[in-house]
């Protein structure tokens, strides 16, 4: 192994570590504040070392936009045609690109992982995705065909690379996935 994939490799590593801590304080969070269904349990966020290269947003911050966008993109996702849907979601970017609160930001570059609820056959999707938080809010997908070309429309220059992540944030995202799963089942 080299150390380039050594460093990645540990990286992966302190960040499951992370998921798995910060979903245990969202879970805590949710229950201490009798927050209905756990609000913000099935969401995960970065602590790590560096700001994600699209936002400037604190990780608090990147959890409650977390917490905003993963209902809709449940409700705005093709797949929420047929079928019920639970996502967890990684920030990968904003507009403005240095928002430096909720508050202030229009749309939500995320890495989404969903999976289908009261299903037989339970089935899930990872993708990028672009959520648009006007009124009413909307979700913009890559469709698969054309996954690359869409990215290329759809993300900033700044965000295409992670947008076209090979699939590791869908690991990431698992566990949070799960548990929002159990919260609206």
């Amino acid at each position: 192994m080299s150390a380039d994939e050594a460093k990645t490799s540990a990286g992966r590593s302190r960040t499951t570590r992370l998921l798995v801590a910060g979903l245990a304080v969202a879970v805590v969070a949710g229950a201490g504040a009798g927050a209905g269904a756990g609000a913000g349990a099935g969401v995960w966020w970065s602590l790590r070392d560096q700001s994600e290269p699209g936002t400037k947003l604190p990780a608090g911050e990147q959890a409650r936009l977390a917490t905003e966008v993963a209902p809709i993109l449940e409700a705005g996702l093709p797949d929420a045609r047929y079928s019920r849907l639970a996502c967890a979601v990684k920030i990968l970017g904003t507009e403005p690109a240095d928002a430096a609160d909720t508050q202030v930001v229009t749309t939500a570059y995320v890495w989404s992982l969903c999976r289908s609820l009261g299903q037989p056959v339970i089935s899930g999707s990872g993708l990028p995705a672009v959520v648009h938080l006007g009124t009413p809010a909307w979700v913009e997908a890559p469709d698969q065909p054309t996954l690359s070309s869409d990215i290329g429309m759809l993300f900033p220059k700044r965000l295409q690379d992670a947008a076209r992540d090979d699939g590791s944030y869908a690991d990431e995202l698992n566990a949070a996935v799960e548990e929002r799963a159990r919260q609206l089942s």
